[in-house]
C-alpha cells in the first residue's frame, strides 16, 4: 500500500526523477524557502551572538543578583499563569465536552472570548486592582512593619499578574482540551466505566492521560506568551526578562546588555521547549481508528452541576467580563473627544500596517507551502519548520536581534566610517523593516493552516494538473488558489488580529511617530491617562473577536 503523502503527491518533474536523494532540490520555490529561512535565522542568530560579545559596559558591572531577579520573577511567571491557565482550560474543556449542565452550549463558545483580549489591555481593564489592597497593606505594615508589608504587596502584584495573564491564555489550554476530550470517543471511557471507575476516575485514568499531548502544547504556548508579554508586567511592575531588555534599551542606552538578556530570555524559550519533550519522552498515544462513536456526556446532580456552572462562568468573568465592562464605562465616560484627529490617524495606520503584513504573511505562507509540496524532502521540509520558528520567539528578542541585524547592514552601507552597532540608522526606524519583522513573527500562523489546507484539498487535483503538463506556479494559481479561499480567509484573519494586538515588537521597531492602537493605548496609560485609553482597547477586543469567531467555527467543525 503506498505511502499516503505521496500518493497524493504530484507527479514528480524529470529533474526531481535524476536528482539523488539528499541533495538540495534548486528552483525558484526552494530558493524562496532558503531566503526566508535565512531571513528567521538572522536575528536569532544575532541575539544568540550577544551572549559571546565583549564589548557591554553595564553587562560586566551588572550585579549578579540583578540578573537573577529578573530570571528568576520570568521563571515564576511562567511556572504560574501555566499552572492557572492548565487548570481552568482542563477543567472547563472536559466540562463542555463530557458533562451535561445548563447553559453548556453556551459556555462553549463563551470560554473563547477572553482569547480576543490581548494580557496589557486585560492588565489596563483590571486598572486599579492592586490600589483597593492599599487599606490592607496599610495595616499590615502598622501591625508588623515595612518588610512585611512590602512582601505581601509583592505577593499581591505576582498573583494580580498571574490571575490576569491566566485568566485571558488559559483558552489556548482549553480549545486543545476541548476538542481531544470530544474526539476521544465513547469506547475507552465505557472500558474504564465497566472495570469499575466512576466518571472522576475514568478522567483521571483514562481521558486526562490521553489529552496530555495537546495539554502540553497548549500550556508551551501559554508559557511562549507570558515570556513575550511586556504590557502587563510593566504595568504592575514585576522586573522580568522582557522589562529588563526595554529598560536597559531605552532608559540606560546600552543595546549590548539588553541584547544579552534577550539571548537568556531566547535560551529560555528553548528550555521550555525541551522540556515539554523530555517530559513526554517515548511515550506514545494511540489515535482510534474507524468512525469515532461521540462520548455520552454525563449529567450531573443537582450540586455538581450549578459546582459546574461555577467553574466555567468564572474565568469568562475574570478574563473578558470585567475587563470589558471597565473599558465600556471607561469609554462612555471619555465620551466623543477621545476621537481626536491622532486616534482617527493611529486607526489608519494599524489599518494599513496590518492589511500589509497579512498580504505578505500569507504570500510568503503559500509559497513555502507550496513549495514543500513539490519537492517533498526532507531538507527542505525542515528548513520550512525552521521558517515557522520565529512565532515561538518572544517579539522584543526577535526585535533586538533584528536591530542588530540592521546596524550590521548598516555598517557594510556606510563602510568602515559608517554607522555600527544596533542602531539600525540606515535600514531601521521604517516601516519596511516593521513589516519585515511582522513576516517572521507571523508566518506560522498562516503557514499551519495553508499546509492543512493543501494536503486535504489540492491532492488529486494538483497530480492531475501536472500530469496535464501545467506547470506549478500555473497549478497553483488556477486550481489551488480558487480551492483554498477558505483556508486563507481564515488566516488572515489570524493573522490580521495577532498583528493588531502586537506590542512589544511594535514598540522597539516602530518609525518615529507611528502610532498604532496597541502602542497608543501603552503610551496613554504610561501617561496616567488610563480612561482615555479604553476606546483603543475596546477597538483591539473588537478585532480579537472576529479571530475568535474563526477559531470557534474551526473547533466546532473538528468536534462535530
Amino acid at each position: 500500500m503506498p505511502d499516503s503523502a505521496a500518493a497524493l503527491s504530484p507527479p514528480a518533474s524529470p529533474a526531481e526523477r535524476t536528482r539523488p536523494a539528499g541533495t538540495w532540490p534548486w528552483s525558484p520555490w526552494s530558493i524562496f524557502v532558503l531566503v526566508t529561512t535565512a531571513a528567521v535565522a538572522l536575528p536569532l542568530a544575532a541575539v544568540l551572538a550577544g551572549l559571546f560579545a565583549s564589548d557591554g559596559t553595564v553587562w560586566t558591572a551588572l550585579p549578579f543578583t540583578t540578573i537573577r531577579t529578573y530570571v528568576i520573577n520570568s521563571l515564576l511567571l511562567v511556572a504560574g499563569v501555566v499552572t492557572l491557565a492548565t487548570l481552568m482550560g482542563v477543567a472547563t474543556g472536559w466540562l463542555v465536552a463530557a458533562c451535561e449542565f445548563p447553559g453548556r452550549r453556551w459556555f462553549a463558545w463563551m470560554l473563547v472570548l477572553p482569547l480576543a483580549i490581548p494580557g496589557y489591555i486585560a492588565a489596563y481593564g483590571h486598572g486599579d486592582l492592586l490600589d483597593r489592597a492599599i487599606p490592607l497593606i496599610v495595616w499590615v505594615r502598622g501591625t508588623w512593619g515595612f518588610e512585611t508589608s512590602r512582601l505581601v504587596h509583592d505577593a499581591l502584584r505576582y498573583a494580580a499578574v498571574i490571575t490576569v495573564l491566566g485568566s485571558v491564555l488559559y483558552p489556548y489550554v482549553y480549545l486543545a482540551a476541548r476538542t481531544t476530550f470530544a474526539m476521544q470517543g465513547r469506547s475507552a471511557v465505557e472500558a474504564a466505566r465497566l472495570l469499575g471507575c466512576g466518571p472522576w476516575s475514568a478522567f483521571a485514568r483514562v481521558s486526562l492521560p490521553l489529552a496530555r499531548p495537546a495539554i502540553a502544547a497548549g500550556a508551551v504556548l501559554v508559557g511562549m506568551e507570558v515570556l513575550n508579554d511586556y504590557g502587563a508586567v510593566s504595568y504592575f511592575g514585576v522586573p522580568t526578562l522582557t522589562v529588563g531588555i526595554f529598560r536597559f534599551w531605552f532608559s540606560f542606552g546600552d543595546s549590548e546588555t539588553a541584547l544579552r538578556l534577550a539571548a537568556l530570555a531566547l535560551v529560555t524559550v528553548f528550555v521550555l521547549i525541551a522540556l515539554e519533550r523530555w517530559a513526554r519522552g517515548r511515550s506514545r498515544f494511540a489515535e482510534p481508528g474507524g468512525t469515532i462513536v461521540p462520548l455520552a456526556r454525563f449529567r450531573l446532580g443537582r450540586w455538581n452541576r450549578w459546582i459546574a456552572v461555577g467553574v466555567c462562568t468564572l474565568p469568562v468573568a475574570i478574563g473578558f467580563a470585567l475587563p470589558v465592562g471597565r473599558l465600556l464605562h471607561w469609554a462612555w465616560i471619555v465620551g466623543a473627544p477621545a476621537w481626536e484627529a491622532e486616534f482617527v490617524r493611529s486607526i489608519a495606520q494599524t489599518l494599513s500596517i496590518a492589511l500589509a503584513a497579512t498580504a505578505l504573511v500569507l504570500l510568503a505562507s503559500l509559497i513555502v507551502g507550496y513549495a514543500e509540496r513539490i519537492h517533498p524532502g526532507r531538507a527542505l521540509r525542515w528548513c520550512g519548520r525552521f521558517a515557522g520558528l520565529g512565532y515561538a520567539v518572544p517579539a522584543a528578542i526577535l526585535a533586538l536581534g533584528l536591530m542588530r541585524a540592521m546596524g550590521g547592514m548598516d555598517a557594510l552601507i556606510g563602510g568602515a566610517d559608517g554607522p555600527a552597532g544596533m542602531t539600525g540608522s540606515l535600514l531601521g526606524g521604517t516601516v519596511l523593516v516593521l513589516l519585515f519583522a511582522y513576516v517572521v513573527r507571523f508566518l506560522a500562523v498562516a503557514l499551519f493552516p495553508v499546509r492543512a489546507g493543501l494536503e486535504r484539498v489540492c491532492g488529486d487535483l494538483d497530480a492531475s494538473a501536472r500530469c496535464l503538463g501545467a506547470r506549478p506556479s500555473r497549478t497553483l494559481v488556477r486550481v489551488d488558489l480558487p480551492l483554498l479561499r477558505g483556508t486563507l480567509g481564515a488566516a488572515a484573519v489570524l493573522v490580521f488580529v495577532d498583528v493588531l494586538k502586537e506590542l512589544p515588537l511594535t514598540l522597539l521597531l516602530r518609525p518615529f511617530n507611528f502610532e498604532t492602537l496597541g502602542t497608543r493605548a501603552f503610551n496613554l496609560v504610561d501617561q496616567g491617562r488610563l480612561q482615555e485609553s479604553a476606546p483603543a482597547c475596546l477597538l483591539v477586543i473588537a478585532a480579537g473577536l472576529a479571530c475568535v469567531y474563526v477559531i470557534d467555527r474551526v473547533q466546532e467543525r473538528a468536534t462535530r
